[in-house]
């Protein structure tokens, strides 16, 4: 992080910002990316999948990188990524 804590992110977590950094300028699909993270026979609500999304902004918006510059919603399809949303995500974390 940038202001030196150590963050411990989860398998999860770790697949949704790679997701996110691999549609830089483009748009996330949901179900894509559940499909992604949790995988094929996934059973994972919507609730669940914005809890992470949440969590990851607040973790992001903690260290000094406000997601909701990058990262927005794209109604009933899931999220538009920023071109420069890779940059910023790399500030925090190192996969």
């Amino acid at each position: 992080m940038p202001d030196g804590r150590a963050e411990q992110l989860t398998p999860k977590q770790v697949g949704i910002l790679q997701e996110f950094a691999r549609h830089s300028g483009g748009v996330v699909v949901r179900n894509e990316l559940v499909h992604a993270v949790w995988g094929a026979d996934a059973n994972t609500n919507s609730k669940s999948l914005d809890q992470y999304v949440y969590l990851l902004r607040k973790m992001f918006r903690e260290s000094g990188v406000d997601l909701s510059d990058f990262v927005t919603p794209a109604a009933r399809v899931g999220w538009h990524i920023a071109a420069d949303a890779t940059c910023a995500m790399e500030g925090v974390v190192k996969t």
